[in-house]
């Protein structure tokens, strides 16, 4: 049995350490013999971008032992190795164009080191040129070039005031690449936007984006039939099947993949959480991107029109799709023969985890959200309504200190707290910043939930309204305790909740 997948970003350690490893030379050789040279693969974070550019330098250094019993080792001329040039442009956070020249320095300098070659020229892009330059001369053969995180620096500063002369600089430095194409045997860049849906507006003259091609849909990521082998018989599992489905959510058109590195915690942990999203770096760009007064229950199912899509801005759409938060669900005819993406969680980790992060956004403290959390499964579990109505009027408070009222805000709010449970929370029926309407299923008792901002819109309270609805009417052969649950918010100063509850049916 392999040891579990870690998300390891290097071929020679996956093999040293007896880890799982899904072969991908077969696509790594159709893409050695595209006679198109120059190559760009975005896909979101934590799907292996790494370790595929690993397995092409690898190959082209031809290290032939490791590659034993794998699809290239009959299928490519070992022979032959090519010079390497490799640059990772996510190692660091490059905060000014200074910062930029700097790690652009670095990554030059570790390929000239390891060339031992030397260089007095102060500007990264002679010096580019005239490694690739040299590179060919001294080998007499062509340069390949690997390219991780060509759009990082953008991304990470695009709110900031220096994007325009990163976004610049970079073009330029790229730019060395079709100057000196006659070097270049192939040049494979990875990172997070397309060509199509271009957020970092970096100019790539003569670059071919297969982010959709179908014959690289696979090239990252595990197909269910990848990972389902490795999945019974490491976690021991009777039935993986609805796991492995709720995983395999991504799909650029082609086979549905999952993310790797959402295994990564697997065996130990759970199959209800999307773990590469519990890092810090995902807390920091979400406070950066999406604002306090989303209104999340339109990521259930939003549409974008395509105009929109393909525009060069940031939207909270766009950065929650290009970073895999949300999937593309399909499409629809919009207006003068133009088409709306329908957006939606890719599984329902990946919504848990959303809302985890963004509840701790929105009271300001993450450990105490996670305690507030703690507090309320079990408040719900032992049906200890007070206690519950006393944890949200510590929730609004907090939210309250923070943020200034607007339109929908309150129900959105709650429906995050909800959403962050785990507890399989089910929509019924909803208003857009009106009303929400939840169900909440545990082992022995079950919540009907309604929220509203103000009763004034419909005449009717929250309880009234879940009873004229008959919600409880399809859930009464379960056999458990129903309670009724209301939110109302009076939009006024002093903010005021009116909490109710009703039970509605005992076992």
């Amino acid at each position: 049995m392999k040891n579990k997948p870690l998300g390891g970003s290097s071929l020679s350690e996956i093999i040293a350490n007896d880890q799982f490893y899904v072969d991908k030379t077969a696509l790594a050789s159709k893409l050695l013999f595209d006679a198109r040279r120059r190559f760009l693969l975005a896909r979101p974070d934590g799907f292996g971008k790494t370790l595929f550019i690993d397995t092409l330098q690898l190959i082209f250094e031809a290290k032939k032992e490791l590659f034993k019993g794998l699809y290239i080792y009959d299928h490519w001329d070992w022979s032959t190795s090519y010079p390497v040039i490799r640059l990772n442009l996510g190692v660091s956070r490059c905060p000014d164009e200074e910062g930029m020249v700097l790690l652009l320095k670095r990554q030059l300098l570790k390929n000239e080191r390891k060339f031992d070659f030397q260089s007095e020229d102060s500007d990264v892009l002679s010096r580019f040129s005239d490694l690739i330059c040299l590179l060919s001369k001294k080998y007499k053969s062509k340069v390949v070039i690997l390219i991780d995180d060509y759009d990082r620096p953008v991304l990470d500063n695009f709110t900031g005031n220096h994007v325009a002369l990163i976004r610049d600089m970079l073009s330029s430095f790229y730019g060395i690449i079709d100057d000196n194409r006659e070097y270049v045997k192939l040049c494979f860049m990875t990172g997070i936007s397309s060509l199509d849906i271009d957020i970092s507006k970096i100019e790539l003259n003569g670059f071919y984006d297969i982010s959709l091609d179908a014959d690289y849909s696979e090239v990252c990521g595990f197909t269910e039939n990848e990972i389902t082998p490795w999945l019974r018989s490491s976690c021991g599992a009777g039935d993986t099947n609805t796991a492995v489905e709720d995983y395999c959510a991504y799909q650029w058109n082609g086979a549905k993949v999952c993310r790797p590195v959402d295994f990564s915690g697997l065996v130990e942990m759970s199959f209800n959480k999307a773990h590469w999203f519990f890092k810090r770096s995902w807390h920091e760009r979400l406070s950066r991107f999406i604002k306090s007064s989303q209104y999340v229950p339109d990521l259930m199912a939003c549409s974008v029109n395509e105009q929109v899509l393909l525009s060069g801005e940031m939207s909270t759409i766009k950065f929650l799709y290009l970073y895999g938060i949300l999937v593309n669900k399909g499409t629809r005819e919009g207006v003068l023969d133009s088409k709306n993406y329908i957006f939606g969680f890719p599984s329902k980790q990946v919504e848990y985890s959303f809302n985890s992060e963004f509840f701790s956004i929105l009271v300001g403290d993450f450990e105490w959200s996670c305690d507030l959390r703690e507090k309320l499964v079990y408040a719900l579990k032992s049906k200890m309504l007070k206690e519950m109505q006393e944890i949200f009027d510590e929730i609004f408070f907090a939210y309250n200190a923070k943020h200034q009222y607007q339109s929908g805000c309150y129900i959105s709010l709650l429906y995050v707290v909800f959403a962050s449970l785990g507890l399989g929370l089910v929509v019924e029926t909803t208003e857009r910043k009106k009303y929400v309407d939840l169900m909440i299923e545990l082992d022995e008792v079950l919540y009907i939930i309604s929220i509203q901002e103000d009763a004034g819109f419909s005449g009717v309270d929250p309880i009234t309204r879940l009873i004229n609805n008959r919600y409880a009417e399809k859930y009464i052969d379960k056999r458990k305790d129903i309670f009724f649950v209301g939110f109302e918010m009076k939009n006024k100063c002093p903010f005021e909740c009116i909490f109710s509850s009703e039970i509605m049916n005992v076992f």
